[in-house]
């Protein structure tokens, strides 16, 4: 049938800019395209890299503010140093693996409505 140009049928040929919306909450766009591996993928690792950076800054506003009241200035400014660096490197990366997604998702969405499935398959990363 000339609907079903590609091998990929009218219904499996998902919207590029629904998928890459959907992928604001991390792994929903993969879902959307058919990709249940690549969303856990992305939902892990965006969880598990946004979600320790934001506990490290609320557990550190207790641990600081317990050292500044028993006059451990010089020990509060090392672990407060020390938990920024460690918050901006795991946020950081966290976004990095949530425009990941997005942009997954978008590619995967193109890559299958041109009937390429092995290259909607395939795990992409963001580049600058």
């Amino acid at each position: 049938m000339a609907s079903e140009a590609g091998g990929v049928s009218p219904l499996r040929r998902p919207n590029p800019g629904l998928a890459a919306g959907l992928s604001a909450i991390p792994g929903l766009g993969q879902l959307y395209t058919g990709h249940p591996r690549k969303a856990l993928y992305y939902l892990f690792w965006t969880v598990f890299t946004i979600g320790p950076a934001v506990l490290l800054i609320m557990a550190g506003q207790s641990i600081g503010h317990g050292l500044l009241t028993h006059g451990s200035g010089a020990l509060f400014l090392l672990i407060a140093l020390v938990s920024v660096f460690a918050f901006i490197g795991l946020f950081l990366a966290g976004l990095f693996v949530w425009a990941s997604s997005i942009i997954d998702a978008y590619q995967s969405a193109v890559a299958m409505g041109a009937g390429d499935t092995e290259r909607a398959a395939q795990r992409r990363m963001f580049r600058l």
